[in-house]
């Protein structure tokens, strides 16, 4: 079940990423889009692993969960993410000089704290089920 899962959770992330990549442009806060895969990837699995399974099933997984979860943190990211890199002006008038470096620094310890979050998840909803 385990394998299964993981492969639901790979490939309905993989073509959302490429959806959202290839259609909206749109890969997240950060600056490649492994780390836009990575995470929908993450809380597709986390959400396949929790929630009820629900829908048509393929191979024997009920691949819905992963699809609902996958779309539905993408298009969060996407909807909370800036429009484009090349909009935004290098400098802002205003701000301080090590205002910029303090909100990488809390976008990237938000981005790990996330990841970690989503592995606990994957890790104990795996655990319950067994």
């Amino acid at each position: 079940m385990f394998f299964r899962e993981f492969l639901a959770a790979f490939v309905i992330a993989a073509l959302v990423v490429a959806l959202f990549a290839l259609v909206f442009r749109r890969t997240g806060p950060w600056a490649g889009l492994g780390w836009f895969f990575l995470v929908v990837f993450l809380g597709a699995w986390a959400v396949g692993v929790w929630a009820t399974p629900v829908g048509p099933a393929a191979v024997g997984i009920v691949w819905l969960p992963f699809a609902i979860g996958a779309l539905v943190l993408a298009l969060l990211i996407a909807a909370l993410s800036p429009p484009d890199r090349q909009a935004v002006p290098p400098s802002n008038p205003g701000r301080g000089p090590g205002e910029g470096f303090q909100a990488t620094l809390a976008l990237g310890a938000f981005f790990w704290i996330f990841v970690v979050l989503l592995i606990a998840l994957i890790v104990v909803g795996t655990a319950v089920s067994l």
